[in-house]
């Protein structure tokens, strides 16, 4: 069971590290999540259902910064490349900006547009 109460079914691992999650998120009005763990017991890898009912899937680096993310939205496919410090540096398809499912955008280390297409 989580932290909130939601239920869990947590692995683990050899030595007693949490590996994996799968449950109910707390800050998502319980939408069902599958959280995997490294050895250090950091967040590597989410998939997740939104709150919209869309998809998502994330991938963190060893710091816990989302380094890339896919999600399908009622808008399309989407997915969004970071630098090391979480800035979105590539977006491709469907963006929160209401871009088209072939977009492609290339950003700064500030996440400002300096290229598109279309």
């Amino acid at each position: 069971m989580l932290a909130n109460g939601n239920p869990s079914l947590n692995l683990f691992g050899e030595k007693g590290e949490l590996r994996a999650v799968l449950g109910l998120a707390p800050l998502r009005e319980s939408t069902p999540h599958l959280s995997l763990f490294d050895e250090e017991g950091k967040v590597r890898a989410a998939l997740s259902m939104l709150p919209d009912g869309s998809p998502g899937f994330a991938l963190y680096d060893e710091k816990g910064n989302t380094r890339a993310g896919v999600a399908v939205s009622a808008d399309g496919p989407g997915m969004a490349l970071c630098d090391e410090n979480g800035t979105v540096r590539t977006a491709i398809g469907a963006t929160e900006e209401k871009r088209s499912e072939s977009s492609l955008l290339l950003c700064d280390e500030e996440g400002k547009v300096m290229w598109e297409a279309p």
